[in-house]
């Protein structure tokens, strides 16, 4: 059964990721815009504006943040291949 199963090479996230994200983080960033605006400002867009650009911001950061990692370790996987490869070819 394992050999069947197709394995999943994850090596990038990116605006699916960040559109989830945004999404998950928004009533959190919403109540916190809410929270700083002054009280005339609180009937307006402003804390929502707020609270999507926080939210958004979020996001951005944790997906570069995962992408940097994953390639990082696309990276050290290409390289170990790369090293393995030379000592193949210098058996041989």
């Amino acid at each position: 059964m394992s050999e069947n199963r197709k394995e999943i090479k994850l090596e990038a996230v990116g605006w699916k990721l960040w559109l989830v994200l945004t999404a998950v983080s928004y009533p959190p960033a919403f109540w916190v815009s809410y929270g700083v605006c002054y009280e005339d400002m609180k009937d307006g867009m402003l804390p929502w504006i707020l609270g999507f650009f926080l939210s958004a911001f979020g996001a951005g950061v944790i997906t570069t943040a995962l992408n940097t990692v994953l390639q990082n370790r696309v990276e050290k996987i290409r390289s170990e291949e790369r090293k393995s490869n030379k000592k193949n070819k210098k058996k041989k």
